[in-house]
């Protein structure tokens, strides 16, 4: 499986290096809303992989006694290959190779497209909080 998938995404690269080159690069959003901070970042590179790292941390409001300003913060990462097909960009993750302790997030079945040739927005994901999340890309 993992054979095809490098052999998948190689012949993918290949055929549509010159649309797809316009894709590389690096996407980031802050979201700050009621003292929780998000950080997404997606890295689209030229050979059709893909690293992707979430951040949050959230202070608490509440002044508890012995926990005044507790927080908690968490960091969740995923990888794997892309490609450009059909007017969309397609993640594929490998169970195998791309999902570890390191990297839990599954991109499989998830698909974005690009707008104005700056900002990427996810459309579909079995990643629910993924859909609809609009990236900035980076100059």
């Amino acid at each position: 499986m993992k054979i095809r998938l490098t052999f998948f995404i190689l012949i993918s690269c290949l055929t549509s290096c010159a649309q797809s080159s316009k894709y590389v690069g690096e996407y980031y959003v802050k979201k700050d809303n009621n003292g929780m901070s998000q950080q997404y970042i997606l890295i689209l590179k030229e050979n059709g992989t893909f690293l992707f790292n979430q951040y949050w941390k959230q202070q608490s409001k509440q002044s508890l006694k012995d926990y005044e300003g507790v927080q908690s913060t968490g960091n969740e990462k995923g990888k794997g290959g892309w490609i450009y097909k059909n007017k969309a960009i397609l993640f594929l993750s490998d169970s195998k190779s791309d999902i570890d302790q390191n990297h839990r997030l599954n991109f499989n079945n998830s698909k974005a497209k690009l707008e104005n040739n700056s900002s990427l927005v996810f459309l579909e994901s079995e990643l629910f909080w993924l859909e609809n999340l609009k990236l900035e890309k980076k100059s």
